[in-house]
């Protein structure tokens, strides 16, 4: 899908997005977290190559300092904060070259892509800036998501074996769930986790009408928007996000689950989105912000109770990268009812 959906009849919020200090290194394909009043980003891809850098952005002063690299180099893994550490998740080492071509087809043609997705889970303490390597995840991951809700982790999605199932992690106890998967398949989706529920939102998958269609080629953004519930062990079905895509990212802001950025991965010209989108739970609703000044995907969203921060991505779809930082802050405030 290349067509916007006409969005004229949702709501509007208010809101003003200022730039912000630079990532001190462009990538896509990135993951962050927010802890603490500071936001810690990991890995992701620059100019064809996975990397291990790793920044922390203090909210206050709005600048960036290094930490400990990764590990390993990874992309399309998830870090996820509880307490006063930081988990990160599965992932991949997918590039390893320099890239080159205006299509996706060109790249693929010169470009050496490892999208095997991987099992390892990191601990980073920010105290001692240092990793520990737990448990591996029973199911490898890579483009998934994850969430935290009390002392677990969950993660869902993704590429890897069985998909749609829902992994809960026990920080605890170092130790992983099966739970029931959700109803669909997808990967490079939106979560996050209000009210005691968790929802994903968005993603896409390789055309099922389509032999050809790959992780690459064929793919189909969705509007899914679904929603766990960990008392049930249930799954529910909620109103579509309004612009389907794929590698976009969100979080929570006032009670709003905001959607930012994406992209149509095969598409003419590489498109990515700018449109901004925030689910209210409460309505089963959509509601439309300002759009993102640098359209982008494979971001990193983060929020901190006042506002929302876009950090880096790709301004074309596939391999591309930006250092660019962008804040949003909504002008009518609201709080959780």
């Amino acid at each position: 899908m290349t067509e916007r959906p006409n969005r004229d009849h949702l709501p509007r919020i208010e809101g003003d997005w200022q730039t912000s200090a630079p990532l001190p290194k462009a990538r896509s394909e990135i993951t962050a977290t927010y802890l603490d009043g500071r936001i810690y980003s990991f890995g992701g891809v620059h100019k064809g190559y996975t990397v291990d850098n790793a920044e922390v952005f203090d909210i206050k002063s709005e600048t960036w300092q290094p930490i400990r690299p990764l590990p390993v180099p990874l992309d399309h893994t998830m870090a996820v904060a509880v307490a006063d550490k930081i988990y990160i998740l599965g992932g991949s080492l997918s590039a390893t070259n320099e890239i080159s071509g205006d299509s996706v087809e060109e790249m693929m043609a010169v470009t050496n892509w490892d999208f095997a997705p991987r099992t390892a889970v990191y601990c980073y303490d920010p105290a001692l800036d240092r990793y520990e390597r737990l448990g591996p995840m029973p199911l490898a991951r890579l483009g998934h998501s994850a969430v935290r809700m009390g002392r677990h982790i969950y993660s869902v999605g993704g590429q890897g074996p069985n998909p749609s199932v829902m992994l809960r992690y026990d920080v605890d106890a170092d130790r992983w769930d099966f739970l029931p998967g959700m109803p669909s398949f997808r990967e490079h989706q939106a979560i996050a986790a209000m009210d005691g529920r968790i929802y994903v939102v968005g993603g896409r998958w390789p055309d099922p009408l389509d032999p050809e269609a790959t992780f690459m080629i064929g793919q189909v953004n969705t509007g899914a928007n679904e929603v766990y519930d960990p008392g049930s062990m249930s799954w529910g079905t909620l109103a579509p996000l309004p612009t389907p895509r794929g590698a976009g990212y969100g979080a929570v802001l006032d009670d709003l689950f905001y959607v930012a950025g994406g992209e149509v991965l095969d598409s003419p010209g590489r498109l990515t989105f700018g449109e901004v989108e925030a689910f209210d739970r409460n309505t089963n609703s959509w509601l439309v912000a300002p759009d993102l000044p640098t359209p982008r995907h494979g971001l990193a969203v983060v929020s901190d109770e006042d506002r929302l921060f876009v950090i880096g991505g790709g301004p074309k779809a596939a391999w591309d990268q930006t250092d660019v930082v962008e804040i949003f802050t909504p002008r009518n405030r609201r709080t959780a009812p």
